[in-house]
């Protein structure tokens, strides 16, 4: 029983680690569960699934993108502040959805500050075979 406990207790601790630096969640952790997928957290806001709780929660991610330092561009800290507000302006419900969808376009930050190994960008032009 309480080495089950502690299992369980280090499991959770480590987790904890994982999602959090500094006390902050990593960017890695704001863009999985912040806004990738179909089980995000601004996909759930703007279906309208969204508890507050998980408004909350994506506030406290997306506040934590104007300390970010991209590897390229600039910029950022206008576009990361942009998010910041429109985020707090839908939890707290004066917010407009669609100024949310405009200011978390995946595009408009990724294409200028994302660093993408060769042959991976996806906002590369194709050519007319696909490649």
């Amino acid at each position: 029983m309480r080495w089950s406990t502690f299992c369980v207790s280090f499991a959770i601790l480590v987790t904890a680690c994982k999602l959090l630096e500094d006390g902050q969640p990593s960017m890695k952790t704001v863009m999985q569960k912040g806004f990738k997928g179909d089980n995000s957290l601004l996909k759930r806001i703007i279906e309208g699934k969204a508890t507050q709780q998980e408004k909350n929660q994506f506030v406290t991610y997306v506040e934590t993108l104007p300390g970010f330092t991209p590897k390229k561009g600039s910029g950022w800290s206008k576009k990361a502040t942009a998010v910041v507000h429109a985020a707090k302006a839908v939890r707290d419900g004066a917010g407009d959805l669609d100024a949310l969808k405009t200011v978390t376009n995946c595009r408009s930050c990724h294409e200028p500050h994302k660093v993408y190994p060769p042959g991976k960008n996806p906002f590369t032009p194709k050519d007319a075979k696909g490649r």
